[in-house]
């Protein structure tokens, strides 16, 4: 499938296909977004070894999902987000979350740095740590 470059961001269509095994034709709806839009749809791995988001999950639709550990059958939070490409603003609203986590902080900045990672400012899921107070997280584009 290929997007015409001119197709405006948001912008809807659907595919369909015929699927060996299914009686009818199988169609979904498709939203064409822009990284200069959004360049935050995907998903996205917190640069840490141990510890930090194993996997955050910016979708088209403005929401949000985040785990804490690869592979895991469910989401540990969960909500709408909003960014504004040309100040760096993000702010995330915590719509579910599977731990109560009253500590959360959803309005901050993002970059994107030289090399392509993420870099959120301010977006604390639960309570800052003392080693880091301005919840500095680093996050590389998930494969």
């Amino acid at each position: 499938m290929a997007i015409d470059k001119s197709a405006a961001h948001d912008s809807k269509g659907s595919i369909t296909a015929v699927v060996e095994g299914l009686d009818e034709p199988v169609t979904r709806e498709v939203t064409v977004f822009t990284p200069e839009q959004n360049p935050l749809i995907g998903r996205w791995r917190e640069d840490l070894e141990l510890v930090g988001v194993k996997e955050l999950l910016f979708q088209s639709d403005g929401q949000y999902f985040a785990t804490w550990f690869m592979l895991e059958s469910y989401v540990d939070l969960g909500g709408d987000y909003t960014v504004t490409p040309s100040t760096g603003e993000i702010e995330l609203t915590e719509n579910w979350e599977l731990k109560d986590s009253q500590e959360f902080q959803g309005t901050g900045s993002f970059e994107i740095d030289e090399q392509g990672r993420l870099l959120l400012s301010g977006i604390c899921p639960t309570k800052p740590d003392p080693d880091n107070p301005d919840c500095l997280r680093r996050f590389t584009r998930a494969k």
